[in-house]
């Protein structure tokens, strides 16, 4: 029964984490397509490149940072 479990463990693992390591992978693909041409930064250089999608990852990053501080005191103050 226990090799069940981690044979079950195992799929729900690949299932979750396989795509992540296949867009990963395909994010350095030099075509368009879903065909592996080459290795290339060009979509990295397009996207950094872009101010909108800067400007949002700005604002994301004080978004994460502001919640996690007000989380910590809420959470200290809580346990305290």
């Amino acid at each position: 029964m226990k090799k069940l479990g981690n044979i079950y463990i195992t799929l729900v693992l690949l299932f979750l984490y396989v795509p992540i390591f296949v867009l990963i992978v395909f994010s350095f693909n030099e075509s368009k397509s879903t065909t592996f041409t080459g290795f290339t930064f060009e979509w990295y250089e397009k996207l950094f490149r872009n101010e909108i999608i800067i400007s949002s990852l700005i604002n994301t990053v004080i978004i994460a940072i502001a919640a996690s501080l007000i989380s910590t005191i809420l959470g200290t103050f809580a346990a305290i």
